[in-house]
């Protein structure tokens, strides 16, 4: 069985029924589409002792762990800073998103009754030193590349997920995951057994 792709969506809104899992169904329907298997993917609550055991155990099989969630200013958002946690590494800001970042937020200071920290702000901004940024034009987080990993983390946001995938699949495909030659033959009028 050749390299395929595991998907971890972390988000204690989406664990408690608030949130609607978009992520999973988007992943595996666009990887199915271009022949890519998705082995395995899991929901997972925003807490640290289960997300590291989740990535240190897709690690171990060597398949591309793609990772949906936790990337925004809050405390509860962790994927940076468990990435560096794990990897022995610190965070920096990703020149593009702290520009960006910097931007929107000292425009909205302006109005003080949607004032907010920019260093609360900034936390979305930041990726692993030895990580590549993905350039993210629908928000304000950078998605992150980790190549000896390898490790893609994504946005939670349906919309900022689409808008990073052509540089994210590029990313997949430049990792040399076998692809299986699909076809989808739509069928209509035919019972499920009787076919």
């Amino acid at each position: 069985m050749g390299k395929g792709v595991r998907l971890c969506i972390t988000g204690s809104e989406v664990m408690n029924g608030f949130v609607l899992d978009k992520n999973t169904q988007f992943f595996a329907s666009e990887l199915y589409a271009l022949g890519y298997e998705l082995k395995e993917s899991r929901v997972i609550h925003d807490d640290r002792e289960q997300i590291l055991r989740t990535w240190k155990e897709y690690r171990e099989t060597g398949d591309i762990i793609v990772n949906s969630g936790g990337l925004g200013p809050t405390t509860d958002d962790l994927t940076v800073d468990l990435l560096c946690e794990w990897l022995g590494d610190t965070p920096v800001y990703e020149k593009h998103a702290e520009k960006r970042t910097r931007y929107f937020f000292e425009r909205r200071a302006r109005d003080q009754t949607r004032a907010i920290s920019i260093e609360t702000a900034l936390r979305q901004a930041r990726i692993p030193s030895r990580a590549q940024g993905i350039r993210n034009t629908v928000g304000l987080a950078p998605g992150i590349f980790i190549p000896e990993i390898p490790f893609i983390a994504l946005p939670g946001f349906p919309d900022e997920i689409k808008g990073m995938w052509a540089e994210t699949l590029g990313l997949i495909e430049a990792q040399g995951v076998e692809r299986a030659a699909t076809q989808i033959i739509p069928i209509w009028g035919v019972g499920e057994s009787q076919l």
